[in-house]
């Protein structure tokens, strides 16, 4: 690998790494880290069309962050990205992860434990921490059972959708340009997910080490099922503790 190669890698994981930082930290200072993000996405339109192509999303999906609450910070950066890859040429790139992959029975043998420790992880969580979701707590419906079904359902569907095609569907394609170990990417995607959940759900560093595992195991899930929609469904379950929980803890 020439010096060049070595530089468009170090800068592509730059990139990507400034837009999590969001996670930790949501200073004004980040705006740096999008002038950053800039100059690094222009420098590679100038000088490698394949990282240009895979480094659009990461300044859009920061600023999204910024400007935007959730879940619209999610869905306009995946949207716009879309939009963009879909006026290219580089169709061979976005069909690498744009596909639902299939369920086997080793991927669904994984599947089912990770679904059941996930969730129980998340009540042990709760129970043994008591960390302060308050500021979750009140984004849930007080309504009667039926109520809060559809919100649930609903939360849990998008939610699980938009993280897996971030993570487990740009990032993974995008490091698979530079990466071909695929241990690696999934390590480095599940750091990445930890991150992510530094304030959310669990939270703080125990809960960020918790969903790095499980962002890892997920990963296993999406080598093994070669697509989006076993790590879809898997997410899914785990959303849906996470909103039951916080039904519960309104009572």
């Amino acid at each position: 690998m020439n010096i060049r190669n070595l530089w468009n890698n170090f800068i592509s994981i730059i990139n990507i790494a400034a837009a999590f930082f969001y996670f930790i930290s949501q200073s004004q200072l980040i705006w740096i880290l999008v002038v950053i993000q800039i100059v690094i996405v222009v420098y590679l339109m100038k000088y490698n069309a394949v990282y240009f192509l895979h480094s659009l999303f990461w300044p859009v999906f920061l600023i999204s962050l910024l400007v935007f609450p959730w879940p619209l910070s999610f869905i306009l950066p995946i949207i716009i990205y879309l939009s963009i890859i879909m006026f290219t040429d580089k169709s061979k790139y976005r069909i690498q992860w744009m596909k639902a992959g299939y369920l086997n029975r080793i991927t669904i043998m994984i599947m089912i434990p990770t679904i059941l420790l996930s969730s129980a992880a998340l009540i042990i969580w709760v129970i043994v921490l008591k960390p302060d979701l308050s500021d979750l707590i009140k984004m849930v419906p007080v309504e009667s059972v039926p109520g809060i079904i559809l919100p649930g359902i609903l939360f849990s569907v998008f939610n699980s959708l938009w993280e897996e095609i971030i993570l487990k569907g740009i990032l993974w394609n995008g490091l698979e340009i530079f990466i071909s170990n695929a241990l690696l990417i999934n390590i480095f995607q599940a750091v990445l997910f930890g991150i992510m959940h530094f304030n959310g759900f669990p939270r703080g560093i125990i809960g960020a080490v918790l969903a790095g595992i499980y962002g890892l195991l997920i990963g296993f899930i999406r080598k093994n099922s070669n697509g989006l929609l076993a790590p879809v469904i898997t997410h899914f379950f785990a959303d849906a503790a996470i909103f039951g929980i916080l039904i519960f803890l309104q009572k």
